[in-house]
């Protein structure tokens, strides 16, 4: 029985010194689980700032591009309000070129008519410088058939 209460002793001891070392080693697991668990929240904190900083980041690139679409949607008013304005003066420009053609064609049919009548007058002043010719010749001759 000694042998067995000596072993019971034995086995008693060796059980808590085994239970103080699982103490001691779930102690250290727990010190570095800590440590693990701290060095993860860094982690997750450091991450989570860094999610903060691409969400500001990313609504201020969002803003950006609603602007250069305002931006966009401005300039496309702006030339196809151009646009419209050119096609008008356009069409006020041809109006008035079609309105000068017009006046060009009245002045030509204007100008052929001078040009007629002046044709005419200048026939009908080299006739009556013929006949006067013709008059001061019969006169002269006149003349001299009298001396």
């Amino acid at each position: 029985m000694e042998i067995t209460a000596s072993h019971n002793t034995f086995v008693q001891m060796f059980n808590l010194e085994l239970n103080k070392k699982n103490i001691h080693d779930v102690e250290m697991t727990k010190d570095n689980y800590k440590h693990v668990l701290a060095n993860e929240n860094k982690k997750t904190k450091t991450l989570q700032e860094e999610l903060k900083r691409v969400d500001l980041e990313n609504k201020d690139l969002k803003r950006q591009i609603q602007s250069y679409k305002l931006e966009i949607d401005n300039n496309k008013m702006d030339y196809t309000n151009l646009i419209f304005a050119l096609r008008n003066e356009l069409k006020s420009e041809t109006n008035r070129l079609n309105v000068l053609n017009e006046r060009n064609k009245e002045l030509d049919n204007i100008i052929k008519n001078q040009k007629a009548h002046l044709e005419k007058v200048q026939a009908n002043i080299e006739n009556e410088i013929r006949k006067r010719k013709n008059v001061e010749r019969k006169i002269y001759f006149r003349w001299n058939q009298k001396i």
